[in-house]
């Protein structure tokens, strides 16, 4: 089981002529279950849009994303997923244990396992303490263990992150990487964005560096790192 991406390429149009404008560039490649994949690279790289491409929200201008053999926008791909988008949007009136339970039914979960899988989630990420306290009420790490907890929910053998410690205060970004630590396992594929190297070197085993649409490497870590003096010298 796998993600694959075969000669993927998007652009936008723009301007009155709808000039043409590419956004990502011939990418190919396949993300595994048991990998932790780090997508790096500086702003408007094209982080956000291949991961859009990757969870189905846009389709690719040229090429195609399967995962597990199925064209990723079609419902029987997208339910293998998990996704926690840079800027998500919560019903802020909702409880978090509300809002889990809302996230489960959408997903497809069963009514009867439901309270019990609340719960999991919750402790999964460190907030059941806080499952009857109102979303406007979450800090911004709350708010982003909680976008976890709704991510993990349906038990998704792929978890795709943008940014997940975007606008995080350092002791935030500390216990976010221990988090996204935790939810590996041989039996997921774990990816998340950053235009941070810290973040990749320190939690996964393999990156895809992009900068400006192109790959500049994809592969594993180790590799990588073995070829230059520092990742600094792709930006």
């Amino acid at each position: 089981m796998a993600i694959e991406l075969h000669k993927v390429e998007k652009e936008v149009r723009l301007g009155f002529w709808m000039k043409r404008l590419p956004i990502l560039k011939g990418i190919s490649g396949s993300f595994e279950l048991g990998q932790t994949w780090g997508i790096l690279g500086p702003n408007g790289a094209g982080k956000t849009s291949l991961i859009h491409l990757l969870v189905g929200i846009k389709r690719p201008t040229k090429g195609c994303i399967l995962i597990d053999g199925k064209n990723a926008h079609l419902p029987a791909a997208r339910i293998a997923l998990g996704y926690l988008p840079e800027r998500p949007y919560f019903y802020d009136h909702l409880t978090g244990y509300q809002f889990l339970r809302l996230m489960g039914r959408l997903a497809f979960m069963e009514e009867a396992s439901l309270p019990l899988k609340v719960e999991s989630a919750l402790a999964s990420v460190g907030m059941t303490h806080a499952a009857g306290l109102e979303l406007r009420k979450y800090s911004k790490g709350m708010l982003q263990r909680i976008g976890i907890a709704q991510a993990v929910i349906h038990q998704p053998r792929y978890l795709i992150l943008d940014e997940p410690m975007s606008g995080l205060d350092p002791v935030g970004r500390k216990e976010m990487r221990g988090l996204i630590a935790s939810l590996r396992s041989p039996e997921r594929l774990v990816l998340f964005s950053s235009h941070l190297i810290q973040d990749i070197e320190d939690l996964c085993d393999q990156a895809l560096i992009l900068k400006k649409g192109s790959v500049l490497q994809m592969g594993n870590l180790e590799k990588i790192r073995g070829s230059v003096s520092s990742l600094e010298e792709f930006f």
